[in-house]
């Protein structure tokens, strides 16, 4: 459980978010994923794993995040509590992340019966994800 940011060997920073989606969470992805961005970053993917509550800091962080990563910025959910999934899918934050980001989210999650990629290295670039 926790957060864990890496940097690609082809330039993608890649940050897992699992449990709680909470202020110490949202404190410790932008920190972390800030010390390792660079403007040569390839991509930002933010999976969330087995996430079970989201509150405002985790929505906050996801928006700056977003906002850094822009066109760059992707998101994956991956057996997240219903609650969490639904937050997303209502369409409410598409309008706060950069377009299609949760969008394209969503619609690979519904081809694949609620599963995100299982590739382990999360959507490609440009917010398009991966179909396995």
């Amino acid at each position: 459980m926790g957060v864990r940011v890496v940097l690609a060997k082809d330039g993608r920073l890649l940050a897992t978010v699992e449990g709680a989606f909470d202020f110490a969470s949202s404190r410790q992805l932008l920190h972390d994923a800030g010390q390792l961005w660079s403007d040569e970053t390839r991509a930002l993917v933010v999976r969330l794993r087995k996430v079970q509550t989201v509150n405002s800091c985790a929505i906050g962080a996801l928006m700056l995040l977003g906002e850094r990563a822009g066109a760059k910025f992707s998101l994956c959910l991956d057996d997240c509590a219903d609650s969490v999934r639904q937050l997303f899918d209502s369409g409410l934050l598409d309008r706060h992340l950069p377009e299609r980001s949760v969008a394209d989210c969503r619609q690979c999650r519904a081809r694949r019966s609620g599963k995100c990629t299982d590739d382990g290295e999360g959507p490609s670039p440009g917010g398009r994800l991966v179909a396995v």
